[in-house]
């Protein structure tokens, strides 16, 4: 074939003359510790479903990670993807809103939601457990916000954050909305925290 090559269509017809030389795998294939073969590969693809989600993970804090879904991982897997694109979103819209805002109030403002980006980014990297904590390691459970903006409304879980601070902040829909999206807060730090409104 390779001195000679066929055409797509001739060489389709001539391979599908010749059987498979190699026999299919048997249905229970086992590795060496006795796991199904089909388990290395289900854990493979959550293992990069989870490294996608939450990238500043090391290969044992994936496998970690996923142990502690239980055993129905993938569902678990899919809610969490699902609600990081909704909050992509929230804050890709939030941020285009603000931009829209800050133009018609300030016409000559150089860079428009600049701010907001910047606590979008923030919250994206907690959210992805990507924020470093007070020894210095990433994360997630420390979130440092000190930008003058309106915050937006969210629908997303961060549990895993156990400090977060607040600095020249307003809330969109009152404090309550927003931090209720914090239910395991150990520490809360809110300096010059406006109401609603920039």
């Amino acid at each position: 074939v390779r001195q000679t090559p066929l055409a797509r269509d001739e060489l389709r017809s001539v391979l599908l003359e010749y059987p498979l030389l190699r026999k299919p795998l048997a249905g229970d294939l086992r590795l060496r510790g006795g796991s199904p073969l089909h388990k290395l590969t289900q854990l493979r693809s959550t293992h990069t479903r989870v490294r996608k989600l939450y990238p500043g993970f090391s290969d044992e804090q994936a496998t970690a990670f996923i142990e502690t879904l239980g055993s129905d991982a993938r569902t678990e897997l899919t809610r969490r993807e699902d609600q990081y694109a909704a909050l992509k979103r929230a804050l890709k819209d939030w941020v285009k809103r603000s931009a829209l805002e800050d133009t018609s109030r300030r016409p000559f403002e150089v860079n428009p939601g600049r701010r907001e980006q910047s606590v979008a980014d923030a919250l994206r990297d907690c959210w992805r457990r990507q924020t470093v904590d007070r020894a210095g390691a990433y994360t997630g459970r420390r979130l440092e916000i000190s930008a003058q903006v309106n915050l937006p409304k969210l629908n997303a879980d961060f549990g895993h954050v156990e400090e977060l601070v607040l600095d020249y902040v307003s809330f969109t829909d009152g404090p309550g909305q927003f931090l209720g999206n914090f239910p395991n807060l150990k520490r809360l730090t809110l300096k010059q925290v406006g109401g609603i409104g920039r």
